[in-house]
């Protein structure tokens, strides 16, 4: 038996796309060549990878474990060619971004609109997910992300801080107990962020201040979105208070629509980060979108804590 690299490839798009259809559309192949590409891998190995319905796949449990012994090697030698072959050459292909809902939304727009003036032959595609994307998985190139990185295998370059806040409308707090201190919050009613690495779990907020006392409050959760501009009408609509980045609610604070509470307490400092696999920080597509996302993205953001 001969060992075909190409056909473990298509194999492990099939599984991450989740169709052999749009494999196919990413590998810019016929899908019944995906098909019959599968059909001989698995005559090939004499077994059976994927159960095959009108509607779905799905792996057996051969195919799964084979899927995930080969998965990181062949991933890794795509990677090896892209950056191969495209170490001194112009941007190519597709670039996928990935952002949470609602952050700086016009400035990576116009980072995305100045980056395809640059490099016309680029497409560019925009993920928005709160909860954090797979990078093999979800084919996403670079992200931006907020709080402290965990995995190594990822490169950063820090963007800036931001922090989190206390807001709510002046009609609210008018009609409502006073607030003195974070212990107070329990006796409001406040609006929770979904999740879902939190979910079913108690809301905590953990609040500090400049001079370094802190705080974990467990606010009386009485509406929850996984929106942060739904969270900011509800606010508006005086449904209670949020905790929310401070550079998405600004404006609102200086319009009048909402007012921060409690003034010395906050977040504290929360790192924003472009990440990227560090093997692939060469990529010419990579490369270049980096110093535009920082030029537009960066001025949002607090340089000092």
């Amino acid at each position: 038996m001969s060992l075909d690299l190409n056909a473990a490839r298509i194999f492990v798009e099939v599984v991450t796309a989740g169709s052999f259809t749009e494999a196919a559309k990413r590998l810019e192949m016929p899908a019944s060549t995906v098909s019959d590409r599968i059909a001989a891998l698995e005559k090939a190995l004499g077994v059976s990878l994927l159960t095959r319905t009108t509607r779905s796949l799905r792996l057996t449990d051969t195919g799964e474990e084979y899927f995930n012994k080969s998965a990181p090697a062949v991933r890794q030698l795509v990677d090896v060619f892209d950056e191969t072959h495209g170490a001194q050459a112009q941007p190519s292909g597709t670039l996928r971004l990935a952002c949470p809902a609602e952050f700086a939304s016009r400035e990576i727009a116009e980072a995305v609109v100045e980056y395809r003036k640059r490099f016309p032959q680029m497409n560019v595609e925009i993920l928005i997910a709160n909860d954090l994307v797979h990078f093999h998985r979800d084919r996403v190139d670079i992200a931006i992300r907020g709080g402290h990185l965990k995995d190594s295998s990822l490169k950063a370059k820090r963007l800036g801080l931001g922090r989190l806040i206390l807001v709510a409308s002046p009609k609210y707090l008018r009609q409502s107990a006073r607030i003195t201190g974070p212990a107070d919050l329990r006796a409001h009613s406040c609006l929770g962020f979904l999740s879902s690495d939190k979910a079913g779990s108690e809301t905590v907020w953990n609040l500090q201040t400049a001079s370094g006392l802190k705080a974990k409050a467990k606010p009386k959760i009485t509406t929850s979105t996984n929106s942060f501009g739904a969270m900011e009408e509800l606010m508006k609509a005086h449904e209670g208070i949020g905790f929310v980045p401070e550079n998405l609610i600004r404006e609102a604070i200086s319009r009048g629509k909402v007012t921060q509470v409690l003034t010395d307490w906050s977040s504290g400092p929360i790192p924003v980060h472009l990440v990227f696999p560090a093997h692939r920080t060469q990529l010419p597509k990579i490369r270049e979108i980096i110093p535009l996302l920082t030029m537009k993205v960066s001025p949002l953001l607090s340089s000092e804590p």
